[in-house]
């Protein structure tokens, strides 16, 4: 207690000749050998405060669109993950891992966001925009189903529906609907490369999407089955066009299957 009213004192004394100090300073002809320090000081601080706010923004967000969909988690998943358990891998990439339901091995919910965090990358980003009018970043979330399925003698295959919006962009993000290694003689690399989709518009689909298949027939078994009628009509939704950019599948001769829907702005 003693040192406290001590140091306390201590300050009170030194508070005028600090004032004065910094007064004489400041009116000082050598002012101005201190200005880059000011102007580096500025600038860490507003770029400190820049990340502070961009990764509370992309936080707010995910916890956000969870806690929306957190209900829906909770009666498909008997361990969907708790509310406000968000993992970060950095500021801009975020998930969470459900499981727990039968036929469905994992689910793992990608959020990936604008650099909000980092003011080069932040410029960079919406610097890009000039170079490339087609290129437009936005926030956008994937569901990742990991789908178990028994062995048979199905061959591999690949199969999408894709906004044409995210056309120009898909093939450079979604492994899956550019290549894939189903079948035994595409193991070389050569022949790895080579195998690409082919995009198709479809009568049953929304003018504003395509299809990306390696095979018709797979298109026609999809559309057929009377599960997948709900996720058409879910397609010709106004509301859910605006945010959708893609639905995937994927499966290989090692019997995993991969299933991806990816929106925009969320």
């Amino acid at each position: 207690m003693l040192n406290l009213e001590s140091d306390l004192l201590c300050l009170r004394l030194l508070r005028p000749a600090l004032r004065h100090l910094l007064a004489a300073r400041a009116t000082s002809d050598d002012l101005p050998e201190f200005i880059p320090e000011l102007i580096i000081f500025g600038f860490l601080i507003f770029y400190v405060t820049v990340y502070v706010l961009g990764s509370r923004w992309n936080s707010r967000k995910a916890n956000a669109w969870f806690n929306a969909h957190h209900s829906v988690f909770e009666s498909q998943f008997t361990k969907p993950g708790l509310p406000n358990t968000i993992i970060r891998d950095g500021a801009a990439d975020m998930f969470q891992h459900a499981t727990g339901r039968r036929s469905v091995t994992s689910l793992h919910t990608i959020f990936k966001f604008i650099p909000r965090h980092d003011l080069f990358q932040l410029v960079f980003t919406y610097g890009w925009i000039l170079y490339d009018l087609r290129y437009d970043p936005k926030d956008g979330v994937m569901l990742d189903f990991k789908l178990a399925t028994s062995p048979n003698d199905t061959q591999g295959f690949v199969w999408g529906i894709v906004s044409k919006y995210s056309l120009p962009t898909i093939k450079n993000e979604r492994w899956d609907l550019v290549r894939f290694h189903g079948r035994p003689y595409m193991c070389t690399l050569l022949n790895f490369l080579q195998t690409l989709t082919k995009t198709q518009e479809n009568p049953a689909l929304h003018e504003q999407l395509v299809v990306m298949s390696e095979n018709a027939e797979i298109t026609e078994t999809f559309f057929k089955h009377r599960a997948f009628q709900s996720v058409l009509q879910a397609l010709k939704d106004p509301k859910v066009l605006k945010h959708f950019r893609s639905l995937s599948v994927c499966f290989d001769l090692l019997h995993l299957v991969v299933l991806h829907w990816s929106f925009f702005s969320i």
